[in-house]
Order: structure tokens, then C-alpha cells, then sequence
């Protein structure tokens, strides 16, 4: 395989994940809400910390890739969102939240730019066009399936609420749903 289409479906698929895992989020917020408590300002400081977080690291790996090398700083990225995401289902709080969206957002803030970049440099002219259309097709393919999931976890009763490990309430998570979405 050329090495241009390693890039490419590389920064496809880091895009497609965090693009999924953003639509998880999303969906995950009125479960949030009922599990732990959290009003809408919570979850407004949640994500707004994560923007901000994502835009500053964005910035900084931009920095970062031209002096160490965009590949490198871009498998640290998957590696930051990923581990993220993971540690989001530890979360029990708002501060924990924060940080590990926070977390989640350095790599995610950074990882699209970095893809793009990528891409861009090692497709050949005639093809970048191409190439870049199919690394920007990472996020909808990966909102599509986040938002597939969670029509299959609401189709077979499945809540979303069941991927974070912490529970408040003793009762069953289930029951908590119903009741928000009741």
C-alpha cells in the first residue's frame, strides 16, 4: 500500500473515532444527568472545559508536530482520546468529567488538523483533493455509527448510561433512565 493511503485511512480513522466517541457523549447526556445528579449547568462546564482544552491543545501540537514530527504527535493523539474515552467511564463527578473529557479533548482537538496534515503532505497533487475528501469523511461516518449504537442499545433496551462503571444510586440503572425519559 502506498504510503499517501496509510496516512489517509489513518486520519480516517482517527477522525471516525473521535467523531464517535463525541456522538457517544452527546447521547449519553440526559443518562448523566439522571445517574449523577447533574443539572444542565454541570454538563455546560463539562463540555466547555473540553472545548477549551481541545482548542489550546490544538495550538500546542501544532507547535509540537513541526518540531517533532506530525506522525509521531498524531498516534500520541489517538492515544490521549482513546485512553480518555476509556477513563470517562470511570467518571463519577463533575471534576472528574472535566478532566477526562479534558483529556479526551487533547487528543481529540488535535487529532483532525494533524490527520488533515498529514494527508495533505503525502498525496500526491493530483490526488490530494481525493484523499483529503476521504479523511473529512472520518466524522460523519463516525457520528453515523455512534448514533447507530445508540439506536441499537435503545432498540434492544440497552442504556447508555451502563458504560460508566460508577454508580450514585444503588437502584438499577434502567430504572433511572425510565424515569428521566417517562
Amino acid at each position: 500500500m502506498e504510503k499517501y493511503w496509510r496516512y489517509t485511512l489513518s486520519a480516517f480513522f482517527g477522525v471516525l473515532l473521535f467523531a464517535f466517541d463525541f456522538e457517544m457523549f452527546l447521547a449519553s447526556i440526559p443518562g448523566l444527568i439522571a445517574l449523577f445528579n447533574f443539572n444542565l449547568n454541570d454538563i455546560n462546564i463539562i463540555n466547555d472545559t473540553a472545548f477549551i482544552v481541545s482548542a489550546i491543545a490544538a495550538f500546542s501540537f501544532g507547535y509540537l508536530a513541526d518540531k517533532y514530527g506530525r506522525r509521531l504527535l498524531f498516534m500520541i493523539t489517538v492515544l490521549l482520546y482513546s485512553f480518555g474515552s476509556l477513563i470517562t467511564g470511570f467518571s463519577f463527578s463533575v471534576p472528574t468529567f472535566m478532566f477526562s473529557r479534558g483529556l479526551t479533548s487533547v487528543g481529540a482537538g488535535t487529532d483532525e488538523p494533524l490527520g488533515f496534515t498529514l494527508t495533505a503532505e503525502t498525496a500526491p497533487h493530483k490526488l490530494r483533493g481525493r484523499q483529503m475528501l476521504i479523511t473529512s469523511l472520518g466524522f460523519p461516518v463516525g457520528q453515523t455509527f455512534g448514533a447507530a449504537v445508540v439506536y441499537l442499545f435503545e432498540l434492544y433496551n440497552i442504556h447508555l448510561t451502563y458504560v460508566f462503571f460508577y454508580r450514585r444510586s444503588a437502584r438499577p440503572v434502567h430504572i433511572i433512565f425510565q424515569k428521566i425519559t417517562a
